[in-house]
């Protein structure tokens, strides 16, 4: 089962890149971890910033000065969804949920629940998507 695992989601490199000072290999990550690492690389990365895949990445910067209200957290929804429909074939997401963070009042946790397609698992994921850079603010 991990080996039709790995054939199917692949290998991949960690990013941020890390070396394996023993080994002097390049880290590398299969099966849920590659998927994860992929989906925080897919959001960090905005729209027309890699040069031959154009259309990769996320557009969630263009929320930062919004109005959050339910329409717009509901639109955020729709992309992020569509963003990883057309960007990550490996999984299918099952809910998103975006919502302000207890933690932190100037970031909104989008938790993402998906499963991976060739093994039914099922798994989330939750991208900090930080709205404004600063210290003591209130929502």
């Amino acid at each position: 089962m991990e080996t039709y695992l790995q054939n199917f989601t692949g290998t991949g490199w960690k990013f941020p890149v890390e070396f394996n000072k023993d080994l002097k290999t390049v880290v590398l990550l299969t099966g849920h971890e590659d998927i994860r690492n992929s989906l925080e690389v897919l959001f960090a990365t905005r729209v027309g910033e890699r040069i031959m895949h154009s259309r990769y990445g996320s557009s969630l910067a263009t929320f930062l000065f919004m109005p959050m209200n339910k329409s717009t957290l509901t639109y955020m929804e729709a992309i992020v969804r569509d963003e990883i429909l057309f960007n990550e074939p490996r999984i299918v997401v099952t809910d998103i949920e975006i919502q302000p963070s207890a933690a932190e009042p100037a970031r909104l946790d989008i938790t993402i629940e998906y499963k991976i397609t060739a093994t039914n698992n099922r798994y989330n994921y939750v991208y900090p998507f930080y709205l404004k850079e600063a210290t003591n603010l209130e929502w």
